[in-house]
């Protein structure tokens, strides 16, 4: 597998769950799964959040939690509202009103 490209076209069109562990994700064997994205959070031990930035989902902001056998998927419709949810967390945690998300 190569090193991730953004000028890639992003390999999913839709959330993809592993069906067991460890299972490789439905995408062309020379594809990277963050190929056509932009890593804008690492939340840690392999859970990222990324802008997508080619293909259908372009403008999305997806998470990959396939470290935990979860899914690849989208988690807002664009990164404005992805950025003003975080906001508005850290702002209501700050107030505390909310506890911390890692």
């Amino acid at each position: 597998m190569h090193v991730s490209d953004p000028a890639r076209p992003f390999p999913f069109e839709r959330e993809w769950v592993p069906p067991e562990p460890d299972a490789d994700p439905p995408i062309p064997p020379d594809a990277n799964p963050h190929d056509g994205c932009v890593h804008v959070r690492d939340r840690g031990c392999g859970d990222l959040i990324f802008l997508v930035v080619t293909g259908a989902a372009r403008g999305q902001v997806w998470e990959d939690l396939t470290p935990y056998d979860q899914h690849v998927g989208p988690i807002a419709g664009s990164f404005a509202s992805w950025y003003e949810a975080e906001l508005d967390l850290a702002l209501n945690w700050a107030e505390g009103a909310a506890e911390p998300r890692v």
